[in-house]
Formats: C-alpha cells, structure tokens, sequence
C-alpha cells in the first residue's frame, strides 16, 4: 500500500504541472481570440493560486493593454522585468506602453474638492 502512494506522490507534481500549463494554454487561447476580458480573468485566476512566470505578468498585460487599461498592463510588465530581468518582451513592451503616456511617467491622480466655496 505505502509503495503505491509513494509512486503516486512521485507523479503528483507533473499532474499539477500539467494542469497549470492547460490552464495557461486556454488563457492564451483565449488572448488569440481576442477575448481580452475573459484572458485576463484566466491570467489572474492563475496568479491568485500561486503561479508565478515572467511570461504569465507579459501576457496578462498585454490583456490589459488591448483592455485601455495602461497602468495595470505596466505593473504586470514591471513585475515579469522583476521576475526576469532579461525579458526581451516585457522590457519591449514596457518601453512602449510608457511612451504612449503622455510624459513616461504614471498618471497623477486627479483629486476633487467636495467642500464649496472658495479656494
């Protein structure tokens, strides 16, 4: 008995390597089919379990970026450049999306008074 859990123990990361990758591949399925929303929601659910990749921060990114939500497609960018400084595709499309700001930097947030008067 205790040898078969062993040999099943022993195989339990490729099932669960396994899963991953089919997950990531319906993701990026999905990223072809330019179902951004859904790819991003695929890309993310996979990130709230755990998983880690500089390409998983790339592609969930550039959903984002064909979602016209520039400041999260940049944070995925910076954290796969974190996770893999030598990202040719990240660093790419981190200097590109930077530049389609007006300035290269962030955007500053707009406040509002709710309080009348003058100022």
């Amino acid at each position: 008995m205790m040898r078969y859990l062993f040999i099943a123990m022993a195989f339990l990361p490729f099932v669960l390597l396994s899963a991953q990758g089919e997950a990531a591949l319906e993701a990026y399925k999905l990223l072809e089919k330019k179902k951004y929303q859904q790819a991003a929601q695929s890309y993310e659910a996979m990130l709230d379990k755990g998983m880690v990749s500089a390409d998983l921060h790339a592609n969930v990114a550039w959903a984002y970026y064909h979602m016209d939500s520039l400041g999260r497609a940049i944070l995925h960018l910076e954290k796969a450049v974190r996770l893999q400084p030598g990202h040719k595709q990240a660093t790419q499309n981190l200097v590109l999306m930077r530049n389609e700001q007006a300035d290269g930097l962030p955007p500053v947030p707009v406040f509002s008074s709710k309080r009348g008067g003058n100022a």
